[in-house]
């Protein structure tokens, strides 16, 4: 059985650089409703209840949050 190799694989530098590449990821700030709360906590409370009218299923509830989201977002 063939080992797998666990070292990191490193980002190559360009040319003349002297920092490899990273990746920047810019945090979104949430957006405020008219009242207060943000859209990620609309969110939420919708799929909550999605997945209570679902009869709280098991499982990770992923596709009840992307309903949510659609109408949220909608």
């Amino acid at each position: 059985m063939a080992r797998k190799n666990s070292t990191p694989v490193r980002e190559k530098k360009a040319a003349g650089e002297t920092n490899p590449r990273r990746l920047v990821v810019t945090p979104t700030i949430p957006s405020l409703t008219d009242d207060g709360h943000t859209t990620e906590d609309h969110i939420r409370e919708l799929a909550y209840f999605k997945w209570m009218q679902a009869g709280r299923p098991v499982g990770d509830g992923v596709s009840f949050w992307l309903d949510a989201e659609r109408e949220v977002l909608a």
